[in-house]
């Protein structure tokens, strides 16, 4: 695990409690993640605030990895009255910092996790020894069949913030639903490019409008001013993932939050009163950057977009629902 993070100093113990008091990680992870964050975001760092003061994204990613277990507790809310009866073998797919295997250990069920970033494993890794498990993480591609054909089948397989990634989505499908159990489920979780809060600022790269565009001017924005590579693939409509998911032979149900009902009647004017605040910082700080096509571009999506939205309020759950689950068995 170290030999992947690199040999950066420890950081403050004043910084680390603080994290685990935020956040409600373990100590390893923690000190785990922060020799991380110093390889790639230098500080030095002598609190909390240093980090989450630095100009957007990063204290959107810092914060979205911080929260791995507390998100993965909310997650397994939701797959709980699902599980099939006796399910004993959880998979996750793209397990990121392993904040699902922690929840899915802490519920009785054997885990196992796939990711491709060594990175992410080592963190992952650091992750569940704060639970008291090794050994359950190996780097594989979900759609290399060779590794996948090694992993035996499961009861339980999730994908969370994962599909948006895959660069062939039918072909993941495709073989994640050969690791199922007869009985066992698939939660998946599927971004929505049109809710509110993606369009404000998206959570990948906290920039205005670029879930409305096509991938190739969505990259050509991002390196603009972000300059990691761009991660993320094509925005489908949930419809083109129920029909593969059903073409593989599985029954599919979308799951929205039991939230949902109160987004729609109470956040609707809190999020529109964001979505202009995020709008007028692009107007200041991200629009003199552009080239005239591509403000043009982000212009008429986004006045599209807008003119469609009360229509779609109350016809469809579109607008404010960021992550649409499916369940498949």
């Amino acid at each position: 695990m170290h030999d992947r993070l690199g040999n950066m100093a420890d950081p403050p113990e004043e910084l680390i409690r603080a994290i685990r008091d935020r956040y409600g990680v373990g100590e390893i992870f923690a000190r785990a993640y922060m020799r991380h964050w110093q390889r790639e975001k230098p500080g030095p760092y002598s609190s909390l605030e240093d980090i989450l003061r630095l100009p957007p994204p990063w204290p959107v990613w810092f914060e979205y990895s911080m929260h791995t277990n507390r998100r993965a507790e909310g997650s397994w809310l939701e797959i709980a009255p699902w599980l099939p009866q006796n399910a004993r073998r959880y998979l996750d797919i793209g397990c990121g910092v392993g904040g699902c295997l922690v929840a899915a250990h802490r519920r009785g069920l054997e885990v196992r996790g796939i990711e491709i970033d060594p990175t992410h494993i080592a963190l992952a890794e650091a992750n569940l020894l704060d639970a008291g498990l090794q050994g359950c993480i190996q780097q594989a591609d979900i759609l290399d069949e060779a590794q996948t054909r090694q992993l035996g089948k499961f009861d339980v397989i999730t994908m969370l913030s994962v599909i948006e990634h895959v660069m062939d989505v039918p072909k993941t499908l495709e073989n994640v639903t050969r690791l199922l159990n007869p009985g066992g489920i698939l939660f998946m979780e599927i971004p929505n490019r049109e809710c509110l809060s993606f369009v404000g600022a998206d959570p990948h790269y906290n920039l205005f409008g670029i879930t409305l565009l096509e991938r190739a001017q969505a990259m050509a924005y991002q390196r603009l001013f972000v300059s990691t590579e761009y991660e993320v693939g094509d925005y489908y409509p949930l419809s083109f993932y129920l029909a593969h998911l059903e073409q593989a032979g599985c029954e599919t149900r979308l799951l929205l939050s039991h939230k949902y009902a109160l987004q729609r009647l109470v956040l609707a004017p809190l999020l529109l009163g964001r979505l202009g605040l995020r709008y007028a910082r692009y107007l200041r700080q991200t629009l003199p950057k552009l080239d005239q096509e591509l403000a043009e571009t982000i212009r008429i999506k986004s006045r599209g977009y807008l003119r469609g939205f009360g229509k779609n309020l109350f016809n469809k759950p579109r607008p404010l629902l960021d992550h649409g689950g499916i369940g498949v068995r």
